[in-house]
C-alpha cells in the first residue's frame, strides 16, 4: 500500500502526462481503494471539440513517463463536472465511475 503523498504525486503527475496527449482538453484523476486496501487510479479525460484521444495513447504515455512506473486502472471519456465556478465535482466523477 502507498503513502498519502505518494498517492497525490501520483495523481499529480498522471494528470500532467494525460494532459499533455493530443485530444485532451482536461483531466482529473482519482485515487479509489478497492476491495483489497489498494489504490486504484481512474483517469476521467475530457477529449478536445471533435477528438477522441486514444486509451493506448494515454497508457503508454503514462508507462513511459512516470517516474511511479504507474498507468490508470480506468479510463473514462466524458465531460468532466464542474460547479459554476469551476470546481470538479469529485463524488460525480466516483457515482459515475461506479466506486
Amino acid at each position: 500500500m502507498c503513502e498519502v503523498t505518494d498517492i497525490h504525486a501520483q495523481v499529480r503527475e498522471m494528470e500532467s502526462i494525460i494532459i499533455s496527449q493530443p485530444g485532451v482538453e482536461d483531466v482529473v484523476v482519482i485515487s479509489v481503494e478497492d476491495g483489497n486496501g489498494e489504490n486504484q487510479l481512474k483517469a476521467f479525460v475530457e477529449p478536445a471539440e471533435d477528438t477522441i484521444p486514444s486509451k493506448q495513447g494515454i497508457m503508454h504515455a503514462c508507462q513511459n513517463k512516470s517516474k511511479y512506473g504507474r498507468v490508470p486502472n480506468t479510463i473514462i471519456f466524458g465531460e468532466i463536472p464542474r460547479t459554476l465556478s469551476g470546481k470538479v465535482l469529485r463524488l460525480r466523477l466516483l457515482e459515475a465511475s461506479g466506486a
